[in-house]
């Protein structure tokens, strides 16, 4: 159990990014209850996490109207949670980085800045900078049993944005 919570045993599973057995391995341990005083935040102190990942959690603790629910026997179940969930966040608009551009002129009009075409084009016609080195195919990634754990344990969030999720590598 000790060796989950030191800094170099999470360290290691950093060292390569573009190696898909460490990020399999961070997957599960992030997702792995017995682990979820390694991570911090209050996740541990939060009924949350005995059935959902740390990245529903983290949403949650960021964007619920009231985020002292995380502590509460409300949450005690995945239908809690996705109830406070449901009941309205602080967001107004989510811009995702799949999405970049339209979210992005989605969230402008919300916040009442009309754009002209030509300003709309500049920003559809965009390069993207500070791409990562990583490659964009998931599948190199995920293999079945993380996309399930991922699938199940944040499957809130995953139905809330309409993520399809990650295609196993079965190679």
């Amino acid at each position: 159990a000790e060796a989950g919570r030191s800094a170099s045993s999470w360290r290691r599973l950093y060292a390569d990014v573009t190696n898909p057995a460490l990020f399999r391995e961070w997957v599960r341990r992030l997702h792995d209850p017995r682990y979820c005083h390694a991570v911090g935040e209050g996740y541990a102190e939060s009924p949350i996490h005995r059935y959902g990942g740390f990245f529903t959690y983290r949403y949650a603790l960021l964007y619920a109207r009231d985020p002292a629910v995380l502590y509460s026997a409300e949450v005690a179940s995945p239908a809690g949670l996705k109830g406070v969930i449901d009941q309205g966040t602080l967001l107004d608009a989510v811009i995702r980085t799949e999405r970049l551009e339209d979210d992005l002129l989605d969230a402008l009009r919300l916040c009442g800045v009309f754009l002209s075409e030509d300003s709309v084009a500049l920003i559809r016609a965009g390069n993207r900078t500070n791409a990562s080195q990583r490659s964009r195919n998931l599948s190199f990634y995920y293999d079945q049993e993380t996309r399930e754990v991922v699938g199940e344990r944040d499957g809130i969030l995953i139905a809330k944005y309409g993520y399809a999720g990650p295609e196993a590598n079965h190679g």
